[in-house]
């Protein structure tokens, strides 16, 4: 679903100190002007489920939304969750963004994974997706 151009990774896993959780955070920097963006597969579990999704990011201008892609034998459409900011910030820069609650059903699915484009030339850092069930 994206354009031949776009499909080399367009993010660095980077040593930071101001790493939200262990020592290392994602610097994303995505080509907006061809259509890219970054994709991240997450791992859910093989049944029907709920579940809100967030991350934290820091510099730039970043548009993220959770994804799934079901197989076309299933008939689904695919499933999108924007994520927008929740007022908590860290004193040293971070942002934290979060999705509405969104069905998966982990039977037929054929990908789940946080979409990331970066809106700004500068790039922006990524820390701590988490996903929770909901329900």
């Amino acid at each position: 679903d994206a354009p031949q151009e776009c499909l080399l990774e367009s993010f660095d896993v980077v040593k930071d100190p101001g790493a939200l959780y262990g020592t290392h955070t994602v610097q994303v920097n995505v080509d907006l002007q061809k259509g890219c963006a970054e994709r991240f597969i997450v791992k859910v579990p093989p049944n029907k489920g709920s579940y809100k999704a967030s991350v934290w990011l820091r510099g730039g201008a970043v548009g993220a939304q959770m994804t799934v892609v079901y197989t076309e034998r299933s008939g689904r459409p695919v499933t999108v969750a924007r994520m927008g900011p929740t007022g908590r910030v860290t004193s040293d820069g971070w942002l934290e963004l979060q999705s509405n609650s969104f069905p998966v059903d982990g039977e037929v699915a054929e990908a789940v994974y946080l979409r990331v484009i970066d809106y700004d030339a500068v790039g922006s850092s990524i820390d701590a997706l988490e996903l929770v069930a909901d329900g």
